[in-house]
């Protein structure tokens, strides 16, 4: 039997880093189900990381900065690598019960998101318009 459920799929988007002296950028993008206005499912949350740092993903989480919560993002595994063109691609799920709050944070431009890399690095990255007008879209379906 077929779900009465809506499902979503945010087009990717980008992330810039969020320190301009770091060259690096992130193409997000999720996929989700609801039920008229309630989030009923984790989202598939996939990015492809620009960075040419040849590293593997450790953790990613959201952050908000003004509350100082981390939400992560579980089940990291590497679908795609190529450390000459300077990239790493990984599907990752976001809990059902921060889908919209996070959505909101990146919409807002209130939310990070925060990566270590196997090598001990860290970077973070921030909505973009592009990635934000996506977001945006979506709430208005």
């Amino acid at each position: 039997m077929e779900s009465k459920n809506l499902k979503y799929y945010i087009r990717p988007g980008k992330m810039t880093a969020e320190h301009t002296n770091v060259d690096a950028y992130i193409m997000i993008d999720f996929s989700y189900q609801m039920n008229k206005r309630v989030y009923v499912s984790d989202a598939y949350t996939n990015f492809t990381c620009y960075n040419r740092l040849g590293s593997f993903i450790e953790t990613a989480a959201f952050v908000l900065p003004t509350s100082g919560e981390e939400i992560p993002l579980t089940g990291i595994s590497t679908l795609d690598r190529d450390v000459k063109k300077g990239f790493i691609r990984v599907s990752t799920i976001l809990e059902n019960q921060y889908v919209e709050k996070v959505l909101k944070a990146l919409h807002e431009s209130c939310c990070v998101l925060s990566l270590t890399f196997d090598d001990g690095s860290t970077q973070s990255f921030v909505a973009t318009d592009d990635l934000k007008a996506r977001i945006f879209d979506a709430f208005s379906k």
